[in-house]
């Protein structure tokens, strides 16, 4: 082809060589130009896509757009050279049209296409449930007729309107308005698997000793831990002002989210959903009234920094924070961005607790620091707050939780559950020097 007869192809597909540039004038025509060549071929596959189909491609690294023809594999594989691919721009369009013929098009919910997959929801009423399966699986089948090489995906989904009266009564700080409770403290950890569901339910049930009225909140959405621990699985009943009612074993109020779900069911919640059933399960619970008020609710609270943790800062009239921790030092980095977030809320620490100290052989009482020693106790110096107590690592502890039958219920002479009951001391001592819920609201 002659130099020069064919227009230059996009900068971005074809850049010029390196080197000096060229003479304007240019040398003769070379009978024959590769690279010209390329530029027709380019160009010829454009003009056909652009008669054929209008099918937008676009280059992997770059945000210029072509025109490839529908269903063209030969054309795929030429620009697949020049690293473009195909993408569906009008997909969710045609899409939409081949349904209208299935259900109502404003029922189509959350429509994805991404890469080879095509997915939606189709809203139906509460009421149809199971009904509206074979509505679901001919809008699948249609959309997989019309576009067979994607992987299609099609799921049903209701709206519920809450009963009424069942919200959320906030107070004139925007706090959680909780009448009739004195205090509430959030059992944390940065991390999981350092004991901390078993420390707030043992915690709970030293300061009921005492003779303090107590609950306690589960709050870890995805791994409730709570029923399992003290033994309580029925589904909680509304009263007539539509609150729930926390269930109650061993002295304790108790509410979880493993009360609402199956224990093997898994829960696959976005941060909006966790955050909206954290509020639910604390605000819409009659946890007190005036004829039985409460001294304190423990929070568990899922391990980490995330959403349910920051909802439950900005909500919650929290009288303070406890961080669970164990002696190792990769546990203790987690456990002292815990500490710095509660901190960013204003929320007070009221101590740390050193959990798994060390090991007590139940053989010979050998004690052995398998995660190391005293880190917690150092790291709660460093960070200038006080250590509460160090609880060891002992298959008593283990087996009591087990069961559903926490030492301090099962076992409160044993040496665990003194020092469980120390720590509770410690905490209410804390507590009193600071105003109660009612006076921070």
């Amino acid at each position: 082809l002659p130099h020069g007869f064919w227009p230059p192809p996009p900068p971005f597909l074809f850049p010029p060589p390196d080197g000096p540039p060229e003479d304007p004038q240019g040398p003769p025509d070379p009978p024959f130009d590769s690279h010209g060549m390329m530029h027709a071929s380019f160009l010829l596959v454009l003009c056909h896509a652009v008669i054929k189909d209008n099918r937008p491609i676009r280059k992997h690294d770059s945000n210029h757009f072509g025109i490839l023809p529908q269903n063209s594999r030969g054309y795929g594989l030429i620009l697949s050279l020049f690293g473009y691919t195909s993408v569906p721009m009008t997909i969710q369009n045609d899409v939409k049209k081949i349904l209208a013929d299935v259900v109502p098009v404003e029922s189509i919910q959350g429509l994805v296409i991404k890469q080879n997959q095509i997915g939606f929801a189709i809203e139906v009423a509460a009421s149809e449930g199971a009904g509206a399966e074979p509505i679901r699986k001919a809008a699948e089948e249609a959309v997989k007729q019309a576009f067979p090489d994607y992987k299609v995906t099609v799921v049903l989904t209701a709206h519920t309107k809450a009963p009424e009266g069942l919200s959320v009564r906030p107070s004139p700080s925007g706090k959680i308005d909780l009448p009739f409770v004195k205090h509430l403290v959030a059992v944390v950890s940065g991390k999981g698997g350092v004991g901390k569901s078993t420390t707030a339910v043992n915690l709970a049930l030293a300061y009921a000793a005492n003779g303090k009225r107590v609950g306690i909140l589960d709050a870890d959405i995805y791994g409730p831990s709570i029923p399992r621990l003290l033994n309580v699985g029925e589904k909680p009943q509304l009263n007539a002002d539509k609150k729930l009612i926390p269930l109650e074993n061993y002295g304790l109020k108790i509410m979880s989210m493993g009360f609402m779900i199956e224990q093997e069911a898994p829960l696959v919640w976005r941060g909006p959903m966790v955050m909206k059933a954290i509020r639910q399960m604390l605000g819409d619970v009659a946890w007190a009234n005036a004829e039985n008020p409460l001294d304190l609710i423990i929070i568990d609270m899922p391990p980490g920094t995330g959403d349910a943790q920051l909802t439950m800062a900005q909500n919650a009239p929290l009288s303070g924070a406890v961080i669970v921790s164990t002696p190792q030092d990769i546990a203790l980095i987690d456990a002292r961005k815990g500490v710095k977030m509660f901190e960013k809320v204003n929320i007070p620490i009221l101590g740390m607790i050193e959990n798994m100290s060390h090991y007590l052989c139940p053989n010979c009482g050998h004690e052995a620091h398998i995660f190391g020693h005293g880190g917690a106790e150092e790291e709660a110096k460093k960070l200038k707050i006080e250590c509460l107590g160090q609880i060891p690592l002992t298959l008593e502890i283990r087996e009591t939780s087990d069961a559903g039958n926490p030492i301090v219920q099962s076992q409160p002479d044993s040496e665990a559950a003194k020092l469980y009951r120390n720590i509770a001391d410690r905490l209410r001592e804390k507590l009193e020097e600071r105003p109660s819920l009612q006076a921070r609201l």
